[in-house]
């Protein structure tokens, strides 16, 4: 879509991924196992989110995503130790890095449910 509560899509937002991964190896290094899981899922679920940002006919857009998806998957591996702490974690990593279209579809409905159970209240 191309307008969000943030404005338009920008493609310098993408460094928010740079970020992250400062922040992923901070918690590693200090052994902070939990910070460092939440801050990979919460970077996962953003690159899910910005693949349904991105136009796929701007070619300079889909090569800075796929990059910073092939990071995510190189962190998935550098700091498994750090960021797995449950079965169900280490199944959505696996999806994550060889079915990223289910994984996408994964997100999506989980976030459809939550949005419908809040609903409810």
């Amino acid at each position: 879509r191309d307008v969000s509560i943030m404005g338009k899509f920008n493609m310098k937002r993408f460094d928010i991924f740079d970020a992250y991964a400062e922040k992923l190896n901070f918690f590693s290094s200090k052994g902070e196992k939990v910070l460092a899981g939440k801050t990979f899922f919460m970077a996962a679920h953003m690159l899910v989110q910005y693949s349904e940002w991105i136009d796929r006919k701007d070619s300079n857009a889909l090569e800075i995503y796929k990059k910073y998806y092939r990071m995510w998957k190189e962190n998935s591996k550098k700091y498994r130790e750090d960021i797995i702490s449950s079965s169900t974690q280490k199944l959505e990593i696996m999806i994550f890095n060889h079915f990223f279209q289910l994984y996408r579809l994964m997100w999506k409905i989980k976030h459809l449910l939550k949005n419908n159970a809040m609903r409810r209240k």
